[in-house]
């Protein structure tokens, strides 16, 4: 009897702590994840993207221009091609449709 209750104490406990892990689907694009995201757009044109240095997130920056549409206006400190650290301007628009958190896609970049 009490290997019973030891056996569903611990399935209880796992099938509560696991719940937290599920996945809910598509959340609505916020401010906070174009940020995240749009880094990863700058980066690939940057000629040393591994020393690449963002500014802060900062919500003034970053404009919700429709439900799935964000401007964000930034700069990033990078080496150029001769190992100097060069601070460079941008403008860029991300879209995310459908929620999905790796679903973001480049509408414009100015700057770069």
């Amino acid at each position: 009897m009490k290997k019973l209750f030891i056996i569903i104490s611990m399935l209880s406990f796992i099938a509560f702590n696991f719940q937290g892990c599920v996945d809910d689907g598509p959340k609505t694009p916020d401010k906070i994840g174009a940020y995240v995201y749009h880094k990863y757009f700058i980066k690939n044109r940057l000629k040393s993207p591994s020393t690449a240095d963002f500014f802060s997130y900062d919500a003034t920056r970053v404009s919700k221009l429709n439900s799935t549409t964000f401007k964000i206006r930034g700069y990033v400190d990078a080496q150029n091609g001769f190992g100097a650290m060069i601070r460079t301007n941008y403008t860029i628009v991300v879209k995310n449709e459908t929620g999905e958190v790796r679903d973001w896609t480049l509408v414009s970049l100015d700057g770069i």
